[in-house]
């Protein structure tokens, strides 16, 4: 490989403090530009060690591609997100919804600053279930959002279900708010109808919203997210003060 990030020298000079700017080679053009460690694994992988940093080196095509990946500087910076801000679950089926899943989960870390879990954030290959629910039963939120497809099912309890629906019936068992968002589309399979049923039974025509674009799911979630916290948030406040109370 060539083309080095940067050098061990570069970063002692230029981070004596492990932070986070890189000396980066393009083309034979050198730019000094911040980027955090968490999108630094998203160019060399899941095996880079922290301690390391600096004996790395990339090809100049990996890091081409990463770039083309990313439309703007703030796409590379880190969001700070607090380890109190709420926690979003985003479940859906994943292939045909990719770009809603994506860009709604950049929107709610980026414009809300809450935490967001899709499942495939969760490492190389699919999270096994017992993972998934562990996030999900952590979360102050949970979004499903329906298209077309009913997704690839998995046997609980004896019962064929996909694993949407199975988020959806522990976040009902938990008490998770949800959020529900469907897609508009000219036919959906059997499953998925019935699935809808079963979903409008539970949430009484409340929280449910239908959408044609992602942007028009950004822009219903976004404020149904916000609004959502709000309310649970006065719940938790008023419990805590009940409690508190001689």
């Amino acid at each position: 490989m060539k083309n080095p990030i940067f050098t061990k020298k570069e970063y002692e000079v230029f981070v004596g403090s492990k932070k986070t700017i890189l000396a980066i080679t393009v083309h034979n053009f050198k730019e000094i530009s911040p980027i955090s460690f968490s999108n630094l694994k998203k160019i060399v992988g899941d095996e880079i060690d922290i301690d390391e940093l600096g004996h790395y080196y990339i090809s100049e095509g990996m890091l081409n591609k990463f770039y083309e990946n990313i439309k703007t500087k703030s796409d590379v910076e880190e969001v700070y997100i607090s380890p109190d801000a709420p926690r979003v679950f985003i479940s859906s089926t994943i292939e045909n919804l990719k770009k809603e899943r994506k860009l709604l989960k950049k929107t709610i870390e980026v414009d809300l600053r809450y935490h967001v879990y899709i499942s495939e954030a969760g490492g190389s290959g699919s999270p096994a279930r017992e993972y998934i629910l562990k996030k999900l039963k952590s979360s102050d939120i949970y979004i499903c959002i329906v298209g077309e497809r009913y997704g690839s099912e998995l046997e609980v309890d004896g019962n064929k279900i996909s694993a949407t629906e199975d988020e959806f019936n522990h976040a009902k068992k938990w008490n998770i708010p949800p959020l529900v968002y469907v897609k508009k589309v000219p036919k959906r399979d059997d499953k998925t109808d019935n699935f809808l049923a079963k979903i409008g039974d539970y949430l009484g025509g409340s929280l449910w919203q239908e959408f044609e674009t992602p942007e028009e799911l950004i822009k219903y979630a976004k404020s149904d997210i916000a609004e959502l916290w709000k309310k649970k948030k006065g719940e938790i406040d008023n419990d805590a003060t009940s409690d508190n109370t001689p």
